[in-house]
């Protein structure tokens, strides 16, 4: 938000689909979550660039003044940077030869061979920092004489699910990465805690008088609209634009008051 506002000045409104990473990233941590530096502080920001952009100018590595350097000085070269580009899209071109239904097919196993967690950890710190980042968000673009609209998170979960549509399932594990996982969390506890990351997005937005569109409880929890746990099918995907095109020709400018 920072960072491409600032670069499209005529920009009218930022739709932003928000809560199932936030969501999955806390229960990776379980009970050791910690709240993190939030993402307006500078240290969080020279952190979270290499996650946020795949390409970047390397004046992330200039700390500000008054700080100690954090990298080795060779880093902040311009001859650095050229490599690391050049190292970069060398990957980004190897890239395109892996087979993503194969992994996609791996992780689905994996996750059906993992012991099941039905209860949740404590949600009330990721939960803060998650109403945080969305202030942030709303703050940036109003500074930017930006309209901010939420999107509620839609997902395939729920409390019970047949065992075929489970079998589909692979997000939601406990630990670092879902290889190495020997745990994941029930559909019915994902559910739930997509709900609670949800209702922080409502709230939020009529708090602060924000525009919200509910796509969590428009689009139907059904394997038509969800290849996997929250992306969508092309049937899905034109479920969303439906909704979002019902939102938009009932509100100004299109429609409305």
């Amino acid at each position: 938000m920072g960072y491409l506002l600032p670069q499209y000045p005529r920009t009218d409104a930022v739709l932003a689909l928000v809560g199932v990473n936030d969501m999955l990233g806390a229960l990776r941590q379980g009970a050791r979550y910690q709240l993190p530096v939030p993402v307006t502080m500078p240290e969080a920001e020279r952190r979270d660039l290499r996650r946020a952009f795949a390409v970047f100018p390397n004046m992330q590595y200039l700390p500000p003044p008054g700080d100690e350097p954090t990298v080795s000085w060779y880093r902040t070269s311009a001859i650095w940077d050229v490599a690391r580009r050049a190292k970069l899209r060398w990957s980004l071109r190897r890239s395109f030869a892996i087979d993503a239904q194969e992994g996609l097919v791996r992780a689905r196993a994996h996750r059906n061979g993992t012991t099941m967690i039905d209860s949740l950890p404590s949600l009330s710190t990721p939960l803060i920092e998650y109403r945080l980042n969305l202030d942030a968000m709303a703050d940036i673009a109003i500074s930017r004489h930006a309209r901010m609209i939420f999107l509620t998170q839609p997902s395939v979960w729920r409390d019970t699910m047949p065992a075929a549509e489970e079998r589909d399932l692979w997000l939601g594990w406990l630990g670092t990465d879902w290889q190495s996982s020997a745990s994941s969390y029930s559909s019915s506890a994902l559910a739930r805690a997509m709900e609670r990351f949800n209702n922080v997005t409502r709230e939020v937005c009529r708090e602060r008088a924000l525009e919200c569109v509910d796509a969590a409880s428009a689009i139907a929890r059904t394997p038509g609209n969800f290849y996997d746990d929250v992306h969508f099918t092309e049937v899905g995907s034109q479920h969303v634009a439906e909704v979002l095109a019902k939102y938009f020709t009932a509100h100004a400018p299109f429609g409305g008051t």
